[in-house]
C-alpha cells in the first residue's frame, strides 16, 4: 500500500491528471473522494497544520456553495470555515506552490531527465522549459531527501 494520500475530486482535471501521473509511475495512492467521504474537522485541522495554511487559503471561492451561503464573511474564523468545508465539501480547493515544492532548471532536455528519474523510482513533472518540478511530501525525512539528491546526481552523471 502507498504512503501517498489524495483527497480526490474526479470532476476536476488537475485531480484526475495527478492520479494518472502517479499510476503511470506505478504508484497506487490511497484515494479519498472527499465529496463522498467528507474529512472530519480534526482531519481538516491536520491538513491546515501540515500545509501551514489558514483554511481560507484553500477554499474555492468561485464555488456556488461558497457564494450562495455567503461564506466570505467567515474568512477569518477557522472554526466556521472548517464547519463550512464539512457542510459544503465542494468549496475545498487544491493547494499548490507551497512548502517543499521546488523547480529544478536543467541544462539538458527535461523530458529525458524526468524519464531517467522515473527509472530510479523518483516522481517529478515537467514545469517550464528545461525545468522539472520536485514535490516531496510535507513530512519528508532527511534520509529521503538525501536519497532524492543521490538519484538526481546519478541522472546528472548519466546525462553528462
Amino acid at each position: 500500500m502507498s504512503d501517498i494520500l489524495i483527497l480526490h475530486n474526479s470532476r476536476w482535471g488537475k485531480s484526475r491528471a495527478t492520479l494518472q501521473l502517479l499510476r503511470d509511475s506505478n504508484i497506487e495512492p490511497i484515494i479519498i473522494n472527499y465529496l463522498l467521504s467528507v474529512p472530519s474537522i480534526d482531519e481538516l485541522r491536520s491538513i491546515s497544520k501540515k500545509l501551514n495554511l489558514h483554511p481560507s487559503r484553500w477554499i474555492r471561492k468561485s464555488e456556488k456553495d461558497y457564494k450562495n451561503n455567503n461564506l466570505g464573511k467567515y474568512l477569518n474564523d477557522e472554526d466556521k470555515l472548517y464547519d463550512a468545508m464539512i457542510k459544503y465539501p465542494k468549496i475545498i480547493e487544491e493547494v499548490r506552490g507551497i512548502g517543499l515544492i521546488k523547480g529544478l532548471k536543467v541544462l539538458v532536455d527535461n523530458v529525458e531527465f524526468i524519464k531517467k528519474l522515473m527509472n530510479h523510482k523518483m516522481l517529478t513533472v515537467k514545469a517550464e522549459e528545461n525545468v522539472i518540478r520536485l514535490f516531496p511530501p510535507l513530512i519528508v525525512q532527511q534520509k529521503e531527501l538525501d536519497e532524492a539528491i543521490g538519484k538526481i546526481e546519478k541522472v546528472c552523471e548519466e546525462l553528462s
